[in-house]
């Protein structure tokens, strides 16, 4: 489930932003829900049933990041790809730096917080590795 926001503000235009973001995010689920196979359907259904039960909200990573990040929340993303529930969030700093935090659905802590050098084409993966196509994949 992917938010793709650009230049967010704090405040209640970034809740409301947030949480619109949430219910067309929510409706994009459903619809590929209904469209998938059963072992899709399985692994989605956990994923909604740990957005809805996480005690933090997306809006609340959002916060959370801006904090430890001061900027613009660019994304917020639901991750459970490591066996745990979290919110990733991307935010341009103030500086201009992109960072992506992960941030706790349970208790609100941030788990990391690196440099997002997804756009890099440099002929280096985003772990330093060297990659021939130059896809940063």
């Amino acid at each position: 489930m992917k938010l793709d926001v650009r230049h967010l503000v704090t405040g209640r235009r970034l809740l409301v932003t947030v949480l619109a973001g949430g219910v067309i995010a929510a409706g994009g689920t459903a619809t590929a829900f209904a469209a998938s196979g059963d072992d899709d359907r399985a692994e989605q259904a956990a994923e909604v049933k740990a957005v809805q039960t996480a005690k933090i909200s997306a809006s609340d990573a959002a916060g959370i990041a801006l904090r430890t990040v001061p900027g613009h929340v660019a994304s917020v993303d639901f991750d459970d790809d490591q066996g745990k529930a979290a919110w990733e969030v991307e935010v341009i700093g103030k500086d201009g730096t992109t960072r992506e935090l992960s941030v706790d659905t349970a208790n609100g802590k941030v788990l990391s917080n690196v440099a997002d050098d997804q756009g890099d084409d440099d002929g280096t993966d985003t772990d330093g590795t060297d990659d021939p196509d130059g896809n940063d994949d």
